[in-house]
């Protein structure tokens, strides 16, 4: 199941902390997690590495 919304805000009440969330994953169900921003930033990081590495696939045939 693909996603149909990805957000992301700070989380309220926690310093430092991002609430992220994907709605629906792939249990059908909304999954959110509080992460730091660093491990906010890292798995931004890892999202964009993966979609670049599509476009490189797509490309070659």
């Amino acid at each position: 199941m693909i996603a149909q919304r990805v957000t992301a805000r700070p989380s309220l009440g926690q310093t430092g902390a991002v609430w992220v969330e994907i709605s629906p994953s792939s249990t059908g169900q909304d999954l959110g997690a509080h992460l730091s921003t660093l491990d906010a930033v890292r798995l931004a990081g890892a999202l964009l590495l993966a979609v670049e590495q599509i476009h490189e696939d797509e490309a070659r045939g």
